[in-house]
């Protein structure tokens, strides 16, 4: 401890400070020391704690009523520990300052993911929110639905490496649909199935049935939110803000228009984007939109991003484009 209580002491001025690893949380007086710096310090902006052994609740108060008395500390990481999230969230104060929050590898599971949405939901400054390999299960996203649909500052979530399966999907498109202040979502590294889904129960009820054209649940699940292009209409509606992370370790390997949704969604431009849509729409997604073969059915401006588009469409298979 007289070598934690040393460093605290000589980093007065730093706006960075970063304490992984230190098994802070073990010994009563580390976290004292901790605390007392959070709430006299002034100067900081960035703060790690993660991966200091904060495993209990008695634990969590102490940094939790600290970080209540400071208004400087912009980002915080808590990570890497069994983290009892709930002195943390009991008091808007925690985060008024805050707009990055580190909660990745937390053990949250569905209770503390519950409340996470919950914290969300009161619309707090935070603009990014790390909760990547929480044991987070496909029952809470109906939480983060209700959550996302009213919070309007949150603009970066990575839910990576959770359990959301393709139960969860109708809850993440009308995320996407209705919230336009997200500029990333990560879903990646989840159980949300790319195969489609082949056989139903029968009308009768007795045994499964073929189905005759199946769907590609996550494939249906991007384009539906990021570019739905059943007409022009339903494009213009279309989620135009948040670049979409969720092929990564999903089940299943197959193409999709992922990574060019991400390219168009990134450009400053709104019209820019949905042009860029209806021609990517007119090539890939639904052909019948315009006839791509007939020059006199493409609206004029639309041409040049026409070869634009074929030029995209050839070379992202190759991977030559980053």
């Amino acid at each position: 401890m007289n070598i934690l209580q040393a460093v605290l002491a000589g980093v007065r001025n730093v706006k960075s400070l970063l304490l992984e690893e230190n098994e802070i949380g073990k010994e009563e007086e580390g976290l004292s020391l901790v605390a007392d710096f959070i709430k006299s310090n002034d100067e900081v902006i960035i703060l790690s704690l993660a991966n200091n052994d904060i495993d209990h609740k008695k634990k969590s108060e102490v940094i939790a009523k600290a970080m209540r008395k400071n208004s400087t500390i912009q980002e915080m990481c808590l990570g890497d520990q069994k983290l009892d999230i709930r002195p943390f969230l009991a008091s808007r104060k925690f985060s008024e300052s805050l707009s990055h929050l580190d909660l990745g590898r937390c053990s949250l599971r569905t209770a503390g993911s519950r409340l996470v949405a919950s914290f969300i939901k009161k619309n707090p400054p935070l603009s990014s929110l790390n909760l990547e390999k929480n044991s987070i299960p496909t029952p809470t996203a109906a939480n983060w639905g209700e959550a996302l649909l009213v919070n309007d500052n949150l603009e970066h979530l990575n839910l990576h490496g959770n359990s959301f399966n393709d139960k969860s999907i109708d809850t993440w498109k009308e995320i996407l649909k209705s919230n336009r202040t997200l500029l990333t979502l990560n879903l990646s590294g989840n159980n949300i199935k790319a195969k489609p889904k082949r056989y139903q129960r029968s009308a009768n009820g007795w045994g499964w049935e073929r189905i005759t054209n199946p769907v590609h649940i996550r494939k249906d699940f991007i384009l539906d939110s990021m570019c739905d292009s059943t007409s022009i209409k339903s494009i213009l509606e279309s989620n135009h803000t948040c670049q979409l992370f969720i092929a990564n370790n999903n089940n299943g390997v197959y193409e999709t228009n992922e990574l060019a949704m991400r390219k168009i969604n990134k450009l400053d431009n709104e019209g820019l984007k949905i042009r860029h849509k209806v021609v990517l729409s007119m090539f890939k997604l639904n052909k019948e939109l315009f006839d791509s073969r007939m020059f006199n059915d493409i609206p004029l401006e639309l041409v040049s991003l026409s070869y634009n588009m074929v030029w995209l469409l050839c070379l992202l298979p190759l991977n030559i484009i980053y």
